[in-house]
């Protein structure tokens, strides 16, 4: 999304009807208008099967980069839908997922939105995710690794049509061990260890997405020192590398360098790559640890000159 504040209110019940089951209701104003309904049952039997589903609206302020031109012309992107997933562990620290996905997206920019961009979408798919993940702990990773391969076929309800095959793989070596609690207080806090994580996105499309199906690339989530969104296409190869040196159990820098691109499709010619390039992004940044998760401020630099400041709450990777 286009940077800008936004405000939000969440309301949730972790142990619905006494079952554990959890509901979640959603609100955000702002930079972005989202409401989002969810309910999670976590164990639908024996072999633990869970069931997810969630109701949204989402009506995000985006950018879109035209070729040749410096200044983004904006634009918002307002998508109404659900999903209902179905998830089952098959090995250790291993869960393959099925997920029925309905979309309905819509761009609004004026009489200056480009052609390409205003044309409505209909995404009906079925997906198919298996994900491995050994990590120490997801929020503040110290050791393991996070892998991830999903197959996603839209059109066989009707609707658009693509196939996406994408991959990620994250993993994360603690650079020393972490100091131990002395004396007598069991309680006593002590400093993470320093960790180098690392993160490879792959993706593919077959067949022609429709344009905010597509992969992007750019922001704090993604390519560090490009506005969000900077490049996209029917491709995406990218790789981060973050360094973390924590200076308290609840403060830590970064340093980072990405590497990566998004291109090709029927939209590259008008806003992207047409062929991959290497566009490389660094910086340095702080982490702060709060109840809402870690905060995330990074300042980063570009191989053409520029630089971007990234604010966001959750981990990155």
């Amino acid at each position: 999304q286009v940077g800008g504040f936004s405000g939000y209110l969440t309301y949730s019940e972790a142990n619905l009807f006494g079952r554990a089951q959890r509901a979640s209701l959603q609100l955000q104003g702002g930079a972005s208008d989202i409401f989002q309904l969810s309910y999670f049952i976590p164990f639908l039997d024996a072999r633990q099967t869970s069931l997810g589903a969630s109701l949204y609206r989402r009506d995000t302020e985006r950018e879109v980069f035209t070729t040749g031109d410096i200044d983004p012309a904006r634009y918002s992107a307002l998508r109404t839908g659900g999903t209902v997933a179905l998830s089952r562990p098959i090995a250790p620290a291993t869960r393959l997922a099925a997920t029925l996905r309905v979309d309905r997206v819509r761009a609004d920019g004026g009489a200056d939105l480009p052609d390409l961009l205003a044309e409505p979408s209909d995404v009906r798919s079925l997906g198919l995710n298996a994900i491995r993940d050994t990590r120490l702990n997801p929020l503040y990773p110290t050791g393991g690794a996070y892998a991830q391969l999903g197959l996603e076929q839209a059109g066989l309800l009707g609707g658009d049509t693509f196939t996406r095959l994408n991959g990620e793989l994250r993993r994360y070596w603690p650079l020393e061990r972490p100091p131990q609690p002395t004396g007598d207080q069991v309680q006593e806090r002590v400093r993470p260890p320093r960790v180098l994580a690392a993160r490879l996105l792959a993706g593919t499309h077959l067949g022609t997405p429709p344009f905010l199906d597509q992969f992007f690339l750019g922001g704090g989530e993604t390519l560090r020192g490009y506005r969000q969104d900077r490049f996209l296409g029917r491709h995406v190869l990218l790789l981060n590398t973050t360094l973390r040196v924590p200076f308290s159990e609840s403060l830590q820098g970064v340093l980072f360098v990405d590497a990566g691109d998004a291109w090709g499709g029927r939209f590259a010619d008008a806003f992207g790559d047409a062929r991959a390039r290497l566009h490389l992004g660094y910086g340095a940044g702080i982490r702060v640890a709060t109840p809402l998760g870690p905060i995330r401020f990074d300042f980063g630099f570009n191989e053409q000159g520029d630089n971007q400041f990234d604010f966001g709450i959750g981990p990155t990777f």
